[in-house]
């Protein structure tokens, strides 16, 4: 029997859920230009927001400049990152989880495919770097409770 996509997403998760939900997670709607972020603790979001690079600056100067400012921003640790999957191959973006995960350092690490989180966005969803974050946080957290 093949597993639907949401099985295979939980099956995934199931070694990490515990620690999604009792301990501080960090979503990421990753970008070389934005990138959003959402820190929960225990479940609840606490704090969002998104960085933004100098978009004439080169793809690695725009990286660096988000991480920096990612380290200024979230100061707390978090034990686990969650990032919205890429279907293809994006360097940029591929930098840019790169620099989350050297900026965090978290001990978990997750992908949530698109499809799942966006399942999930109400009718009137508002599309932004930030909303992206915390919907993309917000669903891993829904399917670790489901556990």
């Amino acid at each position: 029997m093949k597993l639907t996509e949401v099985q295979k997403f939980r099956k995934d998760i199931a070694p990490v859920a515990y620690t999604v939900l009792k301990g501080r997670l960090l979503s990421i709607d990753p970008g070389s230009n934005v990138l959003g972020w959402a820190m929960f603790d225990k479940g609840e979001l606490i704090e969002s927001g998104s960085i933004a690079a100098h978009p004439k600056n080169k793809p690695h100067k725009r990286i660096i400049s988000i991480m920096h400012d990612l380290k200024d921003v979230t100061k707390k640790a978090c034990d686990v990152l969650c990032v919205e999957q890429m279907f293809k191959f994006n360097p940029s973006l591929i930098w840019s989880v790169g620099a989350v995960i050297e900026a965090k350092q978290p001990e978990l690490f997750v992908e949530i495919p698109v499809r799942l989180w966006t399942a999930r966005c109400p009718p009137d969803y508002q599309k932004t770097d930030e909303n992206d974050a915390i919907m993309i946080g917000e669903t891993l957290i829904y399917h670790a409770r489901k556990l």
